[in-house]
């Protein structure tokens, strides 16, 4: 079975993305073809630094790894380096009812709770869609909160299936029965829109601090207790091991304790849990030459999935959009030479395919500084954006060296010239 489902790099994962989804997405690749991609692009309604947005992921990729996401396993990718979804976002929001975007609850909670909604919040089950439909995906775990944009996924492909004929696959949703709603300090939904998570990583410390911190009710000591209906309870219950759980569950049923006592074990017991991920981390930080290796690779395997599968392709057809064409920019016939040429005040590339070239010229004073850029061949949308800032020699790889180019300014220009003229 395809697996996939997506984390965003809004800010550290929380005990609520662990047991929502990540726990899932390790268990799941053991025996399926797993799909978890790095969500920057859902991170835009949240994050307008994009400094901050990098470092974001990049630090998500940490997370990932080091709590036991194993690449030869499962395929990790930033969602941006996949352009193809942005396109099929439009193509599915062409056909979106607007009630069925005004009846999701996750946009209704965030406007109730003053939260502002702009249009990227408020389609954001499309391109959650998109995400899915893009590698015939056909489970999803998620957390229980999204069940409802997989269901929005589901109405969108049959809507499209009804109108166009049997293309897109149809989801469904996989959760856990206790870690798919975790509380948070204040004893709602752990979010991070609620400013109310627990850190998965960091000092151990001003953890303990904020779990000793988390709100309880004011009933007394002595008082039995409901363990179903007690949120420090529910977060116990997602580390001990069951003998640990039905013993605090009977002490809540007698009474006669106070919850500091549940707090200390919530600290001890998650502090344990995530031990073994915390020094994997570390190493990892030592090493990012492998995890940004790692998702290249993954970019480049979900770009061929994408180019591989019949659900892009076919929306384009039955859209009437470049229906003679294959998917992606970047694979529009076979690479046959790249040539470029420098002198002192122009850059020319040109890009020759099995079907046709295609140039480029920029003036070299158009740009401020001297870092060289890596055009390839291929899946070369991840290239370029992970070369921009190292220098490159020609090959017959397919490999150009230009010199005296802006990296993002040439990366962004270069986009153009990823495939032949239309």
């Amino acid at each position: 079975m395809r697996v996939l489902s997506g984390i965003q790099p809004t800010g550290r994962p929380h005990w609520g993305n662990f047991f929502g989804a990540i726990q899932q997405y390790i268990d799941l690749q053991e025996d399926n073809d797993g799909f978890y991609f790095i969500a920057d692009l859902h991170a835009l309604t949240t994050v307008r630094d994009a400094k901050q947005l990098r470092q974001n992921t990049l630090d998500a990729a940490l997370d990932l790894l080091a709590l036991g996401l194993d690449p030869e396993k499962a395929t990790l990718f930033v969602q941006s380096d996949i352009p193809e979804v942005s396109e099929l976002t439009w193509l599915l929001m062409t056909g979106t009812p607007i009630g069925l975007l005004e009846r999701c609850h996750a946009y209704k909670e965030k406007k109730a709770k003053g939260i502002a909604a702009d249009a990227g919040l408020f389609t954001y089950p499309v391109l959650m869609a998109a995400d899915i439909l893009a590698y015939d995906s056909e489970i999803v775990p998620v957390g229980e909160d999204q069940i409802q944009h997989i269901e929005v996924c589901r109405d969108l492909a049959g809507s499209f299936n009804h109108t166009f004929g049997e293309t897109l696959v149809l989801p469904k949703a996989k959760t856990l029965d206790h870690g798919a709603k975790v509380p948070g300090t204040d004893g709602q939904k752990m979010s991070k829109s609620y400013n109310n998570t627990l850190p998965l990583f960091g000092e151990i410390k001003p953890i303990r601090k904020q779990i000793m911190r988390i709100t309880t009710d004011s009933r007394p000591m002595e008082d039995p207790k409901d363990p179903e209906e007690d949120h420090l309870f529910q977060l116990f219950r997602l580390f001990g091991s069951k003998s640990e759980i039905k013993e605090m569950a009977e002490m809540y049923r007698r009474g006669g304790f106070g919850y500091g006592h549940v707090k200390t074990a919530i600290a001890d017991a998650s502090e344990a849990y995530f031990s073994a991920a915390r020094d994997r981390r570390t190493e990892l930080e030592a090493n990012m030459d492998y995890v940004e290796q790692t998702l290249r690779r993954g970019a480049d395997r979900a770009l061929g999935l994408i180019d591989s599968s019949v659900g892009l392709e076919a929306a384009h057809h039955d859209h009437g959009i470049r229906p003679d064409q294959p998917v992606s920019g970047r694979h529009r016939g076979a690479v046959i030479e790249q040539r470029c040429v420098l002198d002192h005040d122009r850059v020319a590339v040109t890009v020759a395919y099995d079907h046709g070239e295609r140039s480029l010229a920029f003036a070299t004073e158009e740009f401020g500084d001297s870092t060289a850029v890596g055009l390839s061949r291929g899946s070369g949308h991840q290239r370029r954006r992970r070369m921009s800032t190292r220098t490159m020699t020609a090959s017959t790889a397919g490999t150009a060296r230009l010199a005296t180019a802006a990296p993002a300014r040439l990366a962004t220009s270069i986009g153009s010239a990823a495939g032949p003229s239309m």
